[in-house]
């Protein structure tokens, strides 16, 4: 099994990480409503906050990011609600970006694949974009599309495994397309102002990616030697993503690193 073919889209805008943390600061003390917030606040996000000499730029399609205009935010208009708009605001906005990306990765010619996986796990909307172009391009008869959602920072390993198995499933079929769609953008919270929140606030952008599994490839391509997950015991509480009705919620507690140390060489001798 090969990996090629593999294309990123940019997000329309970026911004540098320290602009970013800056843009932060400033949410939180309005979501607070209390200048006096502003040197705690400051001082919890640049001790847990992933600094700039680790994030050079993080790219989001939302543009409130650009400025402190409050009443002009398209989502985090926090004069109005100290969340910004609901979950449902949001899932509109995900559904707009989601439709262009399909778009822009199968224009009108496009050779349909056997299958189409789409991954995500910051929104959900049906029909989704997969399903969408799909009919679009009238290829339901040949394409047939899964949806591999909330599955977080590890997904491309389930989807990598699902691909695999359709085209194992039937000798005809000789391509799986792949596409990852994440806007983290819009699911930050200022008035949020614990230490673990914080830092996943400071740490995820957008991004979107495309790339083709099979069994040959004529292009530079990465081969699949292996394929293994394994769910690391009394572990569930120290990673969440929860659907709130803001928006969906990441809780990171700082056991992770010392979880993933402390069974990463068993997994690699089973691996």
């Amino acid at each position: 099994m090969l990996l090629s073919d593999f294309q990123i889209i940019r997000p329309r805008y970026e911004s540098t990480q320290e602009a970013t943390l800056a843009w932060l600061v400033e949410a939180h003390v309005m979501a607070e409503k209390n200048e006096s917030f502003r040197p705690i606040i400051e001082e919890k996000l640049w001790r847990v906050g992933c600094k700039p000499d680790r994030i050079q730029k993080r790219g989001h399609v939302l543009a409130d990011f650009l400025h402190r205009n409050w009443d002009q935010m398209e989502i985090y208009r926090l004069d109005e609600a100290t969340a910004g708009k609901d979950l449902s605001a949001r899932a509109k906005i995900f559904q707009v970006e989601v439709d262009q990306i399909f778009e822009q990765y199968f224009p009108h010619g496009s050779l349909p694949p056997d299958d189409l996986i789409h991954v995500s796990c910051t929104g959900y909307v049906s029909p989704s974009g997969a399903q969408k172009i799909v009919s679009k391009r009238d290829w339901g008869h040949q394409t047939t599309v899964t949806h591999a959602y909330h599955m977080g920072c590890y997904a491309s390993i389930p989807a990598i495994r699902m691909g695999m198995g359709f085209l194992h499933s039937e000798a005809m079929k000789t391509r799986v397309d792949i596409v990852h769609t994440e806007i983290c953008s819009l699911h930050s919270n200022p008035s949020k102002h614990e230490l673990d929140q914080l830092v996943s606030q400071s740490l995820f952008a957008d991004g979107f990616m495309k790339y083709s599994m099979g069994r040959n490839s004529c292009q530079p391509h990465m081969q699949i030697i292996d394929i293994k997950e394994e769910i690391i015991p009394n572990s569930i509480q120290s990673m969440t993503w929860d659907v709130m009705g803001w928006g969906f919620q990441m809780t990171l507690t700082k056991e992770v690193p010392v979880f993933i140390a402390r069974h990463l060489p068993g997994y690699l001798e089973r691996l």
